[in-house]
């Protein structure tokens, strides 16, 4: 009976670690984000810059797809919103244009705007804390930081705290807007006015987007097109 009973205790075992391992995301996913306003902004003091802008964020989506060791992040469903309207809310989400490209562990990112791909260099020290919370069925814990920028002047700046939420089971170190290189997937980011949440996420096989032929640009470079 003992023999039996130590038997089954070991089937447990190996079936609750093989459950977790089947959990876990290592390689490809697809998630998608909303950006919500946050708590502490007042729509009104945008109302200039985008009338009702928590209903044109709740129009359109953030997309990511992980693959390779690399990841797009997107605005998705920009045919709902008028042109200005879309510069608005990338400027609101601080994105310097509306597709980022990163690869895992680098420290910049290679975003899309109009005729080039700016490679767009970030500092990030992470913090993180003992704080929990579950997120689509993910446990998270929080993570802190300063982002740090490149300005004209090819010089790092403090440009504002991030608040992240990583996932442990999802071992992708992505993030929204070319935000990452924590210990996990980012399912939840703070920054600047908005917030980023995951409202979707799918294991599986994806293809990225091609990267379209354009010319590539430095920040300093791009600062130099658009200020000269």
């Amino acid at each position: 009976m003992k023999k039996i009973k130590y038997f089954l205790l070991i089937l447990l075992v190996f079936y609750t670690k093989s459950e977790a391992q089947e959990t876990q995301i290592k390689e490809g996913a697809y998630i998608q984000y909303k950006a919500y306003l946050n708590k502490t902004e007042d729509p009104q003091m945008y109302s200039d810059l985008i009338p009702n802008l928590n209903e044109k964020l709740i129009e359109v989506n953030f997309d990511m797809i992980i693959s390779n060791g690399e990841s797009v992040f997107a605005l998705v469903d920009a045919d709902k919103l008028s042109k200005e309207d879309i510069n608005s809310v990338l400027d609101i989400c601080d994105m310097l244009g509306n597709r980022c490209y990163k690869s895992k562990d680098s420290d910049f990112s290679m975003v899309e705007k109009s005729d080039f791909l700016i490679k767009f260099p970030t500092r990030i020290n992470w913090k993180i804390t003992d704080e929990k919370k579950t997120i689509q069925g993910y446990k998270c814990r929080k993570a802190i930081a300063v982002l740090e920028k490149l300005n004209e002047d090819n010089q790092y700046y403090e440009a504002y705290p991030l608040v992240a939420w990583f996932a442990d089971d999802i071992v992708l170190p992505f993030g929204p807007n070319g935000i990452g290189n924590l210990p996990g997937q980012i399912l939840e980011l703070e920054q600047r006015i908005i917030t980023f949440v995951a409202v979707k996420i799918e294991r599986g096989n994806f293809i990225l987007p091609k990267k379209d032929t354009k010319e590539e640009l430095t920040i300093k470079e791009y600062y130099r097109r658009i200020y000269d």
